[in-house]
């Protein structure tokens, strides 16, 4: 730990600060190009500050961990990584001739598969976490599957698990199974449709 930090977020914000010195470099390599390079990576960073901020603000989903450096309630690394991820996208997008139309498609698709996968596992580094409508720490049931199985491959839940009954039917072998029940399954699925329609 370093100032209350853990080490796997300490090297991640080592890394981010690093990347962003390597997209200034390559900015400032750019020719002519070098000031509306260093603008983009720049407001590619105001983007992912303003944008974390006010979604903590308005929604009060999640909550960020404890960083070196945080700008509010948002770590400045953070931030730093949505311009990364912006600007290193349309590097990508620019580097292959995409028409102008189709650019901002494959800069959309690169940056949400590049934030889906990093949150995965930023969530079990305690970079983040879900937060339930009294405030402490969860998961939403509908993303629950989607953060861990695109980390893990494997199953979890929010819930304990819990001991088959005799009305939720044989277990087949062989057959990877949930760990809940069929009726606790529709239970979960109702709880997440209340939820939402809370949200709503």
């Amino acid at each position: 730990m370093l100032l209350g930090v853990t080490l796997p977020i300490v090297v991640f914000e080592v890394l981010a600060y690093a990347c962003l010195g390597l997209c200034i470099w390559h900015a400032l390599h750019q020719g002519p190009l070098r000031r509306a390079r260093l603008i983009e990576l720049g407001i590619g960073v105001l983007y992912g500050l303003t944008l974390e901020t006010l979604t903590i603000m308005q929604l009060h989903v999640y909550q960020y961990g404890r960083f070196l450096i945080m700008l509010g309630p948002v770590p400045l690394a953070v931030a730093v990584g949505w311009g990364i991820i912006l600007y290193s996208a349309m590097a990508f997008a620019e580097s292959l001739a995409f028409p102008f139309w189709a650019a901002p498609a494959l800069v959309g698709l690169l940056g949400l598969n590049i934030d889906l996968t990093m949150d995965a596992v930023a969530i079990r580094l305690n970079m983040w976490h879900w937060l339930d409508y009294a405030g402490n720490q969860t998961m939403p049931p509908c993303l629950s599957y989607c953060t861990t199985s695109s980390s893990r491959r494997l199953r979890i839940t929010t819930e304990p698990r819990s001991a088959p009954s005799a009305a939720s039917g044989p277990r087949h072998p062989g057959r990877i199974m949930s760990g809940r029940t069929h009726q606790s399954n529709a239970e979960h699925e109702q709880r997440t449709i209340n939820q939402a329609k809370k949200l709503a």
